[in-house]
């Protein structure tokens, strides 16, 4: 009987134990739970970062990461003028539908090399090249067309170069100009002076202050108010109070000012300047003061996913209103909407924009500026990406760009655009080399003729040239 007892006696108190262990467990769950900040904070990463379609299918980050690096690349993009109509060009129209221009580069820059080339064309046929490249110390401009070889400027021998008898040297002697020893560091001397860094210490400390301040709470359904076509399961009241973005804005433009600081002293207007951007930061606080702190809902549905925001700011009788909804069916981004509303002296405009994946590859958007309900912009395109290895290369085909300004301007282009991380092809360079800064006045005018000449004897370039002759 005492056995028995003591069993039960037992297993009651191995129950309560683990009773215990639960509760302690569930309690620091309890403590752990995320802030508004925090959870408002992961459904952005998860919305706009992680599953942004421009990584999901494309692998973006991947790629940007690669080229941010300095790592091999290339990269191109082709445009053409497919119809042009307007007001006071319509007698252009017709020589100028075709036209068309190709750039294609490659960058290797931690071996410093780098080259670009640019294609005229004209109904599919290219009439001019432009090639520009970057092998060490020095750089190659050619154009096939128009000159034998390749002018070349060397950074190396830049300072002897142009302290030569040549035209330009000549030239910088006339007017006075000395280069310093240290090129380089001179052209960037007014971005990483001591107070230009000092400005640019304040930016990132405001906008260090501008993130701590910005204040997220959990909203309670009855007080807040989205589009009717929303579905949310939490709402979030984001308030940005007004001293942390005018002290952000005033900051930027400090900056902005004391960089351009050495153009002012040299036109002698360093003190209006300076009298200039008293007034700027004034009337920046005032506007602060009216305005007040901005407030920015933030619906988010089930999935953690952020579905909508609206924000509104009101002075009086004039009002500037943010729309934004996200209501893609696998991919939130996948269907987006925006719309700013501004209401002031009776008049209203709103600028629309609206961006849609039909699938995983087809892309169409819309923007478009409305005054008093009349179109007076229209920007439209649709596209499709081809060619993906995710996260390496990727094309995309824009099978039209459209732009209507009413009557004053109407045209239509089309292209594609690539970039590949597995591919740079940076040749060296074996034509004829002329330094730029070493050619004297002669040789200046022999280039001259010589481009003349070449320019009337291409066939495909007199040809176009004629044409346009023609028509204009």
């Amino acid at each position: 009987m005492n056995q028995t007892r003591n069993t039960k006696t037992h297993k009651a108190y191995r129950l309560i134990a683990v009773l215990t262990v639960f509760t302690l467990l569930f309690g620091c769950m309890g403590c752990s739970k995320k802030t508004p900040r925090e959870a408002l904070e992961e459904a952005y990463e998860k919305t706009f970062v992680t599953n942004n379609p421009s990584e999901s299918i494309l692998g973006f980050s991947e790629i940007n990461s690669h080229m941010n690096d300095n790592k091999a690349y290339s990269t191109g993009l082709s445009v053409t003028l497919q119809e042009l109509s307007g007001k006071d060009i319509s007698e252009y129209a017709g020589v100028l539908s075709g036209l068309g221009f190709r750039i294609d580069s490659a960058s290797d820059l931690l071996n410093r090399k780098s080259a670009g080339t640019m294609d005229i064309t004209y109904g599919g046929t290219t009439y001019l090249s432009l090639g520009g490249q970057l092998q060490g110390s020095k750089v190659y401009l050619s154009a096939p067309q128009l000159i034998d070889g390749a002018l070349t400027v060397d950074f190396s021998t830049l300072k002897e170069d142009l302290s030569s008898d040549s035209m330009i040297g000549q030239l910088f002697t006339m007017y006075g100009v000395e280069l310093p020893e240290d090129l380089f560091s001179e052209l960037i001397q007014s971005f990483t002076s001591p107070s230009s860094l000092v400005d640019l210490g304040n930016v990132m400390s405001s906008y260090e202050d501008f993130c701590d301040a910005i204040l997220v709470e959990e909203a309670d359904k009855k007080t807040v108010s989205f589009s009717s076509d929303v579905s949310y399961k939490k709402a979030y009241k984001v308030t940005v109070p007004k001293h942390a973005y005018s002290t952000l804005i005033t900051s930027l433009l400090q900056y902005a000012n004391d960089a351009s600081a050495g153009l002012t002293d040299a036109t002698g207007d360093s003190e209006q300047a300076e009298l200039d951007m008293l007034n700027v930061k004034l009337t920046i606080q005032q506007l602060a003061d009216v305005i007040g702190d901005v407030v920015l809902n933030v619906a988010v549905t089930k999935d953690n996913y952020i579905c909508c925001a609206e924000s509104s700011i009101n002075i009086g009788a004039e009002s500037l209103v943010l729309t934004a909804t996200f209501t893609g069916k696998d991919n939130p981004l996948n269907d987006t909407d925006v719309v700013l509303s501004l209401n002031a002296q009776g008049q209203t405009a709103e600028i629309i924009f609206a961006q849609d994946y039909t699938d995983s590859s087809e892309v169409s958007f819309d923007f478009g500026v409305k005054v008093n309900g009349v179109t007076e912009l229209k920007l439209s395109g649709e596209g499709e990406y081809k060619d993906v290895v995710k996260g390496q290369k990727y094309s995309f085909d824009y099978d039209h760009i459209d732009l209507n300004m009413g009557d004053e301007l109407s045209l239509s282009l089309s292209g594609d655009l690539y970039v590949d991380i597995t591919k740079c092809d940076i040749p060296a360079p074996s034509s004829t080399e002329r330094n730029l800064f070493r050619m004297s006045e002669e040789d200046f005018t022999a280039l001259g003729e010589e481009i003349m000449t070449n320019l009337q004897e291409d066939p495909l370039l007199s040809k176009l040239l004629g044409a346009f002759d023609s028509e204009m």
